[in-house]
């Protein structure tokens, strides 16, 4: 089985070196199809591997062979290359403190940082440096999501997690298995789809809506309809997952497309949003007279919930700050390079947070006070970058993509502000931090004419 996978990690470096758009789309197209805590392979420093862990082995290895070459003949990317190494250093601080257990947990840390975050990151860095190769990419994100839009929509119509079930069948994965069991919110099913927890399905649902918004904007007749009619399709089942921070990060998104857009998409969405308020304010009775989770959630956002139902609600809202008031204590005691992990039996203190909802706090714990500030530099660094775009894109003909991947990290931000790691989106959130951060930076080496 070790040798199989060897011959399988070589081809995947030797597609990247001659054909790095099919091993993207590769790459791309196994976030919706498998569950990211699916993981059907082992090895013995490396147990547990997901098929996009799997897959990102083979393109780290053709990572590597790239660069080696590219410095043999002199043509290394110098102004990129700061870039990766920021990134890499980080993944390395955030893997110090594991090795303090033992040199193969810091090495397996080490790996699968690199696996889950470096690599989708360096990958789009390399091959996303123009505005028409980030809108193909915004296209294998968002097509192949109505997929899992319609799987959602039959989950919940069925109140069965079908694809998770299929896939425990084809190849169970003992406790995981268990541990990502059916939810259910005000009696209905939390749909999974290929996600594996609802809020990772919300949140993958919003961006994809938002990338076709993004790619509707940018075409024109039939591409544009087209496209504005995936994207409602994809908002719209977005809810089901019944995760309100991909609701509140969907209204945040539009707001900023909204903000930031250019005049005809500016004025479409005003009067989209103007019409869904009037409406849903009219309407406030009706929803008083439904008991289900989210018109709760609806009356409490403009105020005509009853003082008990705005409790419960905002009781997730007090949770989740106090994660963060404890989480944020415990770093700043806590050791420099961070515990390695949180949950720690021989570290009381780690014990405070029982479910780290939040993948900034997660960060911090595992990787202490300097992992976590370098994190939100590098956050910061991005963020910048996202604005120079935009500022630099507004009078031309990209504006609206620019605006849709500054909308896009708003989203991103969101989902890591909610949710810990890993999950499928969390490396879509990678995918876009590498768009915003390698457009419109040089590429120095000479592609084959299959790449052209």
């Amino acid at each position: 089985m070790t040798f199989l996978f060897l011959i399988l990690w070589a081809g995947l470096a030797f597609l990247y070196l001659t054909r790095r758009r099919f091993v993207a789309i590769v790459y791309l197209l196994a976030f919706p199809l498998f569950p990211f805590y699916w993981t059907p392979v082992s090895f013995p420093i490396l147990p547990d591997l997901s098929v996009q862990r799997v897959v990102a082995v083979g393109i780290m290895l053709g990572i590597v062979m790239e660069a080696l070459v590219d410095l043999r003949e002199r043509r290394l990317d110098m102004r990129r290359l700061p870039l990766d190494l920021a990134v890499l250093a980080m993944m390395v601080i955030w893997s110090l403190s594991a090795f303090e257990v033992s040199l193969s947990q810091g090495l397996r840390r080490i790996l699968l940082n690199l696996m889950d975050f470096w690599v989708p990151y360096g990958l789009v860095l390399r091959l996303a440096v123009s505005a028409k190769e980030i809108k193909s990419w915004l296209k294998w994100i968002a097509w192949p999501a109505l997929g899992i839009a319609i799987l959602t929509v039959y989950e919940y119509v069925t109140q069965a997690p079908v694809a998770w079930e299929w896939f425990l069948k084809l190849a169970p994965v003992g406790s995981v298995g268990e541990l990502w069991s059916p939810s259910f919110r005000t009696e209905l099913l939390r749909v999974q789809a290929t996600f594996g927890q609802p809020i990772f399905l919300g949140f993958y649902l919003v961006f994809a809506g938002l990338a076709a918004l993004t790619l509707g904007s940018l075409s024109s007749g039939a591409k544009r309809l087209w496209a504005y009619l995936a994207s409602a399709c994809l908002m719209l089942v977005s809810i089901l997952p019944m995760a309100r921070g991909s609701a509140i990060a969907l209204f945040v998104g539009l707001s900023l497309m909204l903000a930031f857009g250019g005049g005809g998409v500016r004025w479409g969405f005003l009067a989209a949003f103007s019409g869904a308020f009037v409406l849903l304010w009219l309407n406030a009775g009706y929803f008083e007279g439904i008991n289900s989770y989210w018109s709760d959630f609806i009356l409490t956002l403009v105020g005509r919930a009853p003082a008990n139902v705005q409790v419960a609600q905002l009781a997730n809202w007090i949770g989740r700050q106090d994660v963060l008031d404890a989480g944020l204590n415990i770093i700043v005691i806590g050791p420099l390079f961070g515990y390695g992990g949180y949950g720690n039996p021989a570290i009381p203190e780690t014990w405070i947070i029982s479910d780290v909802v939040i993948a900034f706090i997660q960060v911090g714990l595992v990787s202490g006070v300097v992992g976590f500030a370098t994190f939100i530099a590098f956050l910061g660094f991005v963020a910048a970058r996202a604005l120079q775009n935009w500022h630099r894109e507004r009078q031309t003909v990209n504006a609206s993509l620019a605006t849709g991947l500054l909308a896009g990290l708003v989203i991103v931000l969101f989902s890591w502000a909610g949710s810990s790691w890993p999950g499928q989106f969390t490396q879509l959130g990678w995918i876009l931090l590498g768009m915003i951060v390698g457009w419109n930076t040089s590429v120095t080496r000479v592609f084959r004419a299959a790449d052209a």
